[in-house]
């Protein structure tokens, strides 16, 4: 059977964005999208625009990321062909035939993020850790405030300020601080149906500050349930993030 072209198609992908300036185009900085835009549109000879489940800070990582566009022609193993001529950084998990209203952004019904501490200084994860002295937190406090996360939906307080945005709703259905003893690692796994810019590195941020006694669960509750600012509200580094698992009713 003849196929019909344009044809959509998702891209399951993973990427290592040490070298890159977030997700998103920049006008003047080298972004994901601009990497694997211009090797699609080498590739079918014309323009190719893609549309992404959503972005990623500077320095931020992927294990799985998913974004579509409408592919104009076929193109025989598409898969080993992209691996070959993308950069070695990015990483082409699959190819999705989906329906020509599948959207990587919108129809996304879930996002799971995976945060990476270490106490212990490795060289070759210097770029998808945040290498902190985890034996002077009280993680009993940090449980705690875990819990708080899954019970309030308003994270205006913990997201970078946008007078654009009306919608500071985010729910979060886990919230897991996750110690591994004997490799002096902590693994924050958080999932929600959608993030607002900087809320997951927020997160930690907090509860770093509340394992230090620097702010209290009275201070986080308060600025949760009242949408006011927390005396503390640093960001973590970008490079412990990894953007983990994205689900879709179709996939």
């Amino acid at each position: 059977m003849k196929k019909n072209y344009p044809q959509r198609l998702f891209l399951e992908i993973a990427y290592d964005g040490s070298n890159y300036f977030g997700w998103q185009r920049q006008p003047e900085f080298i972004s994901i999208q601009q990497a694997i835009e211009q090797v699609l549109s080498k590739l079918y000879d014309m323009p190719i625009y893609i549309v992404g489940c959503g972005r990623t800070d500077t320095g931020v990582n992927a294990k799985r990321y998913f974004l579509h566009f409408d592919a104009p022609k076929e193109r025989e193993n598409l898969k080993f062909i992209l691996q070959k001529m993308l950069p070695k950084d990015i990483g082409i998990l699959n190819v999705h035939q989906v329906e020509p209203s599948a959207h990587a952004r919108f129809d996304a019904t879930e996002r799971t993020y995976w945060y990476f501490l270490d106490e212990t200084y490795e060289l070759f994860r210097r770029n998808q850790t945040w290498w902190y002295p985890l034996s002077e937190l009280d993680f009993t406090q940090i449980n705690e405030a875990c819990k708080l996360f899954t019970k309030y939906d308003n994270y205006i307080a913990l997201c970078r300020f946008n007078p654009e945005l009306s919608n500071h709703l985010s729910k979060v259905t886990q919230a897991d601080w996750c110690y591994f003893g004997p490799e002096k690692r902590v693994i924050f796994k958080v999932k929600a149906n959608r993030y607002l810019r900087n809320q997951i590195r927020r997160m930690v941020g907090c509860l770093v500050d509340i394992g230090r006694g620097k702010l209290s669960l009275q201070d986080l509750e308060e600025s949760l349930r009242n949408g006011t600012p927390l005396k503390y509200n640093k960001a973590a580094p970008p490079q412990g993030l990894f953007l983990w698992n994205v689900k879709y009713p179709y996939l």
